[in-house]
């Protein structure tokens, strides 16, 4: 609860210059401050001396008040004050208009009162009297305590089919809800949770069988998993050559979009690289069993086969749609090609109606695509109207992107979670290098495999790392004339979005959550680092599939053509 609350809040309260108080952005800033003013203030205050919530909440609000000290203060150019946020207390609309201009507040004004900048939340969260935020250091791993019992018969496993893949998804009815099980994978992290040599995670989305639905707004409604099913009691048996070693497994659904459950592995199955069957069930009368079997592969010769960089990619269109309604040919297999280019070795799809292998059945014979052809009907739910292919892919996007980091666990050094076919990993460095006036396009286009060779220059620091989150820039057309693809096309971009991650390269066996993809929770230790947007980015052709009318971005002014003609002319003679 306190990272979400956490990272809301982070986001609704950034002030920094290329952050969301910027004048064209004024007010979406204020939507933000509302959000935070009519849904977590009042909740937090009201329950601040509840002995549950208390610590998460003291943190909470005192990282608001750092917050306003630091970066509001610096924003408004006040001076230090002496209350607890470091500023007076009432920040007047002269302040605003200095800060902002006055013309930026009017129209922000205009779209909706900015009361929540000077309102009385302000002197509420000021006048707190709390103590200064402290360093938490990880608890280091937690001791198994394995309880080992003699069976005198193996259990019955006819409900699971037996060593189906370990990323092959299944359903499981159990005490009136349904699990279904995503993915599971054995995972050796540096950062463990519990003190063995591997434990096994299994993701679940759960669900009750009636027609409720938990979901959370991002554009539109986004499936939550049954939130009771993370505060059960877990515990994990291990079912191996008719032993038994049964032991507590720790619950998490940390942004609520799936279910992970973590059991520490017995060292003499670990060590046997044998299938066997984990049960997870909970210790009540009436228990939930989900019974899971477990194939793991072959250690030597899944190293043999890792690949230092893989893609999740989510299909949210129908794809016989995309390039008439880009207006460009071939864009889909740019976006492949110039991802390959890149250094991807692997692209896990999402696809919501089997469209992606019709249309394109040489890309999903290529041998470097995993494709999950009718995603949405592994977590089909019987109260639910499915709707159009983009709002299914949309709805169940958090669990495509459970489903894709468990199955790569083990597989792949680094997971680029990218959200759709008008997103593209850049390195603006390979720009500056390539400058030479557009006389020889060979010189403007990077070298092979440039994403993952900068990936593999960073492996000495990998096992610190959870992930790497990377700034968004726009790109629009402006008043430039369409060219053949979206490189020639798009070629005025915004100022980099950094007040908030927009893509994330995510260190697989260091995570345990990615929710959207924007960023992700790390296991005990793991850092997430801030990538600069002048080192690496995404380039985001905002209008992809709709061209004309007015565009998505209202900022693109600054012509860049460092990813243009060059880059068209390769990736074209790269198809042929």
């Amino acid at each position: 609860l306190t990272f979400e609350w956490l990272s809301a809040i982070t986001n609704a309260v950034s002030f920094g210059e290329d952050g969301a108080t910027s004048p064209k952005r004024t007010s979406q800033s204020s939507k933000n401050f509302t959000m935070v003013v009519a849904k977590a203030l009042p909740f937090l205050m009201k329950n601040s001396d509840d002995k549950s919530w208390e610590p998460s909440i003291r943190l909470i609000l005192n990282f608001i008040q750092e917050a306003i000290a630091t970066d509001f203060a610096s924003a408004l150019s006040l001076s230090p004050y002496s209350g607890s946020c470091g500023l007076k207390t009432k920040i007047s609309e002269a302040d605003m208009e200095k800060a902002y201009g006055k013309e930026a507040i009017q129209a922000a004004l205009r779209a909706e009162p900015l009361m929540t900048f000077h309102g009385k939340w302000l002197d509420e969260v000021c006048s707190l009297k709390l103590e200064a935020s402290k360093h938490i250091e990880p608890p280091g791993p937690f001791p198994a305590h394995f309880q080992e019992v003699a069976l005198s018969e193996p259990p019955k496993t006819s409900v699971v089919p037996f060593c189906r893949d370990m990323g092959d998804p299944f359903t499981i009815k159990s005490g009136g809800l349904t699990f279904h099980v995503l993915a599971r994978s054995i995972v050796q992290s540096p950062h463990k949770i519990f003190d063995v040599s591997a434990e096994v995670e299994v993701v679940m989305f759960v669900h009750h069988g009636d027609a409720c639905l938990p979901t959370i707004f991002e554009k539109d409604p986004i499936l939550l998993s049954e939130p009771s099913a993370a505060l059960f009691p877990w515990i994990c048996e291990f079912h191996w050559h008719g032993q038994l070693w049964r032991v507590e497994g720790l619950p998490v659904s940390v942004m609520g979009f799936v279910l992970n459950i973590i059991c520490p592995m017995p060292e003499e199955i670990f060590s046997a690289q044998a299938p066997f069957l984990l049960q997870l069930q909970t210790p009540f009368r009436h228990p939930h069993k989900v019974p899971v079997a477990m194939c793991p592969p072959n250690r030597e010769e899944a190293a043999e086969k890792r690949v230092v960089l893989a893609a999740c990619l989510r299909i949210g269109w129908e794809i016989d749609d995309i390039p008439r309604l880009a207006g460009i040919r071939g864009v889909v297999e740019d976006w492949f090609n110039f991802h390959m280019s890149a250094g991807v070795e692997l692209f896990v799809i999402y696809d919501q109606d089997g469209s992606f292998a019709k249309a394109l059945p040489q890309v999903v014979k290529s041998g470097f695509i995993e494709y999950h052809s009718h995603f949405r009907q592994h977590i089909a739910h019987p109260g639910e109207e499915t709707g159009s292919v983009s709002m299914s892919a949309h709805r169940r996007a958090a669990q495509g992107n459970a489903h894709c980091l468990a199955s790569l666990k083990g597989r792949a050094d680094w997971v680029a979670m990218l959200p759709g076919l008008d997103t593209f990993l850049w390195m603006p460095p390979w720009a500056a290098k390539m400058s030479d006036g557009g006389k020889n396009y060979k010189h403007r286009v990077p070298p092979f495999a440039w994403a993952k060779l900068f990936l593999e220059q960073m492996e000495d620091h990998r096992h610190r790392i959870a992930s790497l989150q990377l700034a968004e820039v726009q790109f629009a057309q402006g008043n430039g004339s369409r060219g053949k693809s979206l490189f020639t096309t798009y070629q005025y971009r915004s100022p980099p979005r950094v007040e908030m991650s927009h893509t994330i390269l995510v260190n697989p066996e260091n995570v345990v959550e990615v929710g959207m993809g924007h960023f992700a929770f790390p296991r005990f230790g793991a850092i997430t680092v801030n990538v600069s947007h002048d080192v690496f980015r995404i380039n985001h052709y905002v209008d992809f599939v709709q061209p004309e009318g007015s565009s998505r971005c209202d900022d693109c002014t600054l012509f860049d053509d460092s990813v243009g003609l060059e880059m068209e002319e390769w990736l074209r003679m790269s198809t042929q």
